[in-house]
């Protein structure tokens, strides 16, 4: 997952090869990598079927999805974190393409011949349940009801979230066995659908109706029991369980929000304070200004989702102690807009980052997760940042390959430079790091530049 955080496309869809005739001119953009001063290149070819011609064919005589992209099953198993059965969906419709469709196992997923007519599907959905590794989804037609759920389960909000038309579908992984799919109806009202063994839901691609499945929640599915997820009184079918509503009230912190109007002097107060903190922390008011105030614009109604966005990318750019101490400065000095309480705010910040983490380590490869366990938690940090920085391309570094300081490593994970030399020496006597470009110190009229490293361990 690249620390990118966009929040209206699934990165699940990719261009298709250039059509053998009439194509157009391509042409190439600078496009933000997610990555400070790095640029990466983006060439971008659009083309039009003739007036009177059908839209071209996939390789086994299916149709495409929406012209000039294709879905990408590999970067959906990576997103979900588990060996999950995906499915071709018909054009036009919901349904799967394959007869029997609900006694597939992953492993008849996997032939060449299934995994083209995957990349040729207009869109893909998913088997739920034992046959995904416990892989469920909740659908939400009424967004009413979807807000009363999220208000009884704060920690959902951090979990993979997509959306077509209306609504959402919240994706999780159940622990223990959960119910068999069933409607959701709310006061008399059919609300949505619980969906487990024998259902599937679709991620990825295009809906009947010409719009694309999208992303809410940029993040893994989260790993839960079923028993405790908490309905709303009056869920047929679903009676929320009085424990569990009280061990919530007693674990998480108020969900209600405050009247915007609430102590809003002393918030004003507050706030001026806390930017005057900020200010002089040199180290942090440097990673704010790089990774926050750049991306996020503080607004009343966006600030959960805003924080899941920040969560997921700071998650790959620092470490736990400097990602939530950017949460907690997003909202402190932000305070005379956002009327929620800094406890929610923090609750929800470090929910999120353990579910992050949780995701990404589920989708290291041997040699990384071996590596991985054998670490400090601060030489694991490290590791991460300089997986993601040489998963990204510029003009300047290709792929596996990236500049950084230790001035710099050393704010990003909250340490002194000396500590942060001594982190990227041991991964150079481990044989993960290589240097391909000394880096040169601050002169007078001439600015330094970092070191340029290999990251070998990606190629193993």
């Amino acid at each position: 997952m690249n620390a990118s955080f966009h929040q209206t496309e699934f990165p699940f869809e990719e261009p298709p090869p250039d059509p053998p005739k009439k194509k157009a001119p391509a042409r190439t953009v600078n496009a933000d990598a997610g990555n400070g001063s790095q640029k990466q290149q983006e060439t971008k070819s659009r083309t039009q079927p003739s007036q009177g011609k059908s839209p071209r064919k996939g390789a086994d005589g299916a149709k495409g999805g929406r012209e000039g992209l294709r879905v990408n099953p590999a970067e959906i198993l990576m997103r979900l974190g588990v060996n999950a059965v995906l499915l071709p969906i018909k054009r036009r419709t919901k349904y799967p393409n394959r007869k029997e469709w609900q006694m597939l196992s992953y492993a008849d997923t996997q032939t060449e011949k299934y995994q083209r007519s995957l990349k040729n599907a207009p869109a893909i959905g998913v088997l739920l349940g034992s046959a995904s590794g416990g892989l469920c989804s909740i659908d939400f037609d009424d967004d009413d009801f979807l807000n009363r759920f999220s208000e009884m389960n704060p920690e959902l909000s951090g979990t993979l979230t997509t959306k077509a038309r209306r609504g959402g579908n919240l994706w999780m992984v159940l622990e223990d066995h959960p119910p068999p799919t069933r409607n959701l109806v709310f006061q008399g009202k059919k609300v949505g659908e619980f969906r487990s063994d024998k259902s599937q839901t679709i991620i990825a691609g295009m809906h009947p109706d010409g719009f694309t499945y999208r992303r809410l929640v940029d993040a893994p599915p989260l790993r839960i029991p079923y028993s405790e997820i908490r309905w709303p009184e009056g869920t047929e079918g679903f009676p929320p369980s009085a424990s569990n509503s009280s061990q919530s009230s007693e674990s998480s912190p108020s969900l209600h929000t405050l009247n915007p109007l609430h102590n809003i002097g002393e918030r004003i107060k507050a706030r001026e304070e806390e930017e005057r903190k900020l200010a002089g922390n040199s180290s942090l008011a440097r990673l704010y200004r790089l990774f926050i105030a750049k991306r996020f614009t503080p607004r009343d109604g966006s600030r959960n989702q805003d924080l899941v966005a920040m969560v997921t990318f700071l998650f790959r750019a620092v470490s736990r102690k400097q990602a939530l101490a950017l949460a907690r400065a997003f909202h402190q000095t932000n305070q005379d807009i956002f009327p929620d309480p800094l406890e929610q705010h923090m609750y929800e910040a470090e929910f999120h980052y353990t579910a992050c983490d949780r995701g990404w380590r589920s989708g290291l490869s041997a040699p990384e997760a071996h590596a991985v366990e054998s670490l400090p938690e601060n030489h694991v940090e490290a590791f991460r940042i300089c997986c993601d920085l040489a998963a990204h391309e510029s003009e300047e570094c290709p792929a596996g390959q990236f500049y950084l300081s230790c001035n710099d490593l050393a704010d990003r994970l909250g340490l002194h430079p000396p500590q942060a030399q001594r982190i990227f020496s041991v991964f150079e006597s481990l044989g993960w790091l290589r240097v391909v470009e000394k880096g040169t110190r601050h002169r007078k009229g001439q600015p330094g530049r970092a070191t340029r490293y290999r990251w070998v361990l990606a190629e193993r």
